[in-house]
């Protein structure tokens, strides 16, 4: 996973040190995320996806603060962390919308979450998302498909919560119109 993650960073420079960062917190990222979800599994995957958080952002990290890299690693694995846990809760009011078990071992749940995306039009709001500038990709896949709130996308990607809030106004009127021209509303 390391290997995926120095791909995203462009400086050499950096990438020494992300990897000395990943080395030292790489237990520490999954031990706290383990004591949340207190699942192997589900704790490695919200490891990785931190790392890859991370990577992404490390050209706008200060690295002459460890301390404070680490505080900020953290930060982005609670964020992880409550992403999870708000994904499982929709994913399981979908499920009872449809009359599925969650709990049940003979699921696949894979093809369960494409037919209620398929039901609740997510895909199209995917696309429609993706059809959008950059800047406003970000923020909106962030708010409405990872149901984080406006202070934790300006965390995450090191913005001020201003630009955020102005970049979701901005990015939702440009998605209500792709979407109303799609016949979604």
């Amino acid at each position: 996973m390391l290997s995926f993650c120095l791909l995203l960073i462009d400086d050499p420079k950096d990438k020494v040190v992300f990897e000395k960062l990943y080395y030292e917190l790489e237990n520490d990222v999954l031990n706290y995320a383990y004591s949340f979800v207190h699942n192997k599994n589900d704790a490695e995957d919200i490891s990785q996806d931190t790392w890859f958080c991370a990577a992404k952002r490390f050209a706008t990290f200060r690295t002459d603060n460890w301390n404070s890299v680490r505080n900020y690693i953290i930060k982005i694995t609670h964020s992880r962390v409550n992403n999870f846990f708000r994904k499982r809760k929709r994913n399981q009011e979908c499920l009872d919308k449809l009359g599925v078990d969650y709990l049940a071992e003979y699921v696949d749940y894979d093809v369960v979450l494409n037919t209620v995306c398929e039901n609740f039009e997510i895909k199209e709001i995917k696309n429609c998302i993706n059809m959008l500038p950059q800047i406003y990709k970000d923020v909106l896949n962030f708010y409405i498909l990872g149901e984080f709130k406006a202070h934790e996308i300006a965390d995450m990607l090191g913005l001020k919560r201003n630009t955020v809030n102005k970049q979701l106004a901005r990015g939702s009127a440009m998605l209500a119109s792709l979407l109303k021209e799609r016949g979604i509303e």
